[in-house]
């Protein structure tokens, strides 16, 4: 969703019901339009400070600062997905999950889910420069290109099925199964 606002340079008007992005619930849909809308940075919104002349002399370098600034946080939530909510696997078999305490954070702790993330965010990059709103596709090919068996992504395979719409072949579906797990 986010970054389909950011395709929409921050202009939240036409997303004007949570039903129009799949997967999503009324909740979610409310806050980030919310935190889009009224964030602040400082004593100011954020959208004025990118509006202001500092980071650009004309409106179409304002409006491409929004589209930046918000797929920076799209990339953002994407890598955040496989730091957090994630479990350890081995032989095929889901251990404990990845805490704050067990180094949710740290990229060398289970380092595949770092190189997955990393994959992620390089789709995701490759749809930004295409005008296409990023979703589950790069975290699929991202999977298909690097995952190696040694974590799980707690509710992954349900994300996918609920942003898809269903339906998805098993060559895609396959490795969203193998890198996910219940909570």
């Amino acid at each position: 969703m986010v970054t389909k606002i950011a395709l929409k340079y921050g202009n939240t008007s036409s997303f004007t019901n949570y039903t129009q992005i799949k997967g999503i619930n009324s909740i979610i849909y409310s806050w980030i339009v919310g935190e889009i809308n009224t964030t602040y940075i400082g004593d100011k919104y954020w959208s004025s400070i990118l509006t202001t002349a500092k980071y650009g002399k004309d409106a179409n370098t304002n409006a491409d600062n929004k589209k930046y600034f918000l797929w920076g946080c799209a990339l953002h939530i994407l890598s955040d997905m496989f730091a957090h909510g994630t479990k350890i696997k081995s032989n095929s078999k889901v251990g404990a999950e990845i805490t704050h305490t067990t180094r949710a954070d740290d990229a060398t702790y289970v380092r595949n889910r770092y190189d997955v993330a990393v994959k992620a965010v390089d789709y995701s990059l490759a749809y930004m420069t295409m005008n296409i709103p990023g979703d589950y596709w790069d975290v699929i090919y991202a999977l298909m290109d690097k995952y190696n068996n040694t974590f799980a992504k707690i509710k992954l395979l349900d994300f996918v099925n609920k942003s898809s719409g269903g339906g998805l072949s098993n060559t895609y579906l396959s490795p969203v199964q193998r890198a996910s797990c219940n909570p």
